[in-house]
């Protein structure tokens, strides 16, 4: 019977992790698996397995700027000395990790899986931050 809001203008600040936080110390042994820490372990799992190279043509086809309406936000995927980077707004740049074809990962907190077209383009992604889950980003 505990809930746990943080409100902030500055995703830096990234609530959803910090309220995983809280509860972990509140809640502490009543948390039960399946819960915040277990599934960061699992998808810590995938940042923390050899990187691989992204193809090419992958990065190529992600490059451009993407927007959700349902956040009124704005991303800008774009690559840096061959490297493949999103800047999220007016915030801190941030590189992408490339997992598979149809993932990405930033953190073990972001992960971001493309939506692909015909001849190789990405039409949208669908982004997931700590619990927030499936958030639409339409290529613009």
């Amino acid at each position: 019977k505990t809930t746990i809001i943080i409100l902030a203008n500055n995703p830096d600040l990234n609530p959803p992790i910090l309220t995983n936080q809280i509860a972990e110390i509140v809640l502490g042994d009543k948390l039960t698996p399946g819960t915040s820490s277990m599934k960061r372990k699992k998808k810590d799992n995938l940042v923390n397995k050899p990187k691989s190279e992204t193809p090419r043509v992958i990065t190529e086809a992600l490059v451009g700027d993407y927007y959700s309406p349902e956040l009124n936000f704005k991303y800008h995927i774009y690559i840096n000395e061959g490297k493949l980077f999103c800047k999220i707004g007016n915030n801190k740049k941030e590189q992408l990790q490339f997992i598979s074809k149809d993932l990405f990962v930033v953190d073990e907190y972001i992960s971001l899986i493309p939506k692909w077209g015909k001849e190789n383009s990405i039409l949208s992604f669908s982004l997931s931050v700590g619990d927030s889950k499936n958030i639409w980003f339409k290529r613009i």
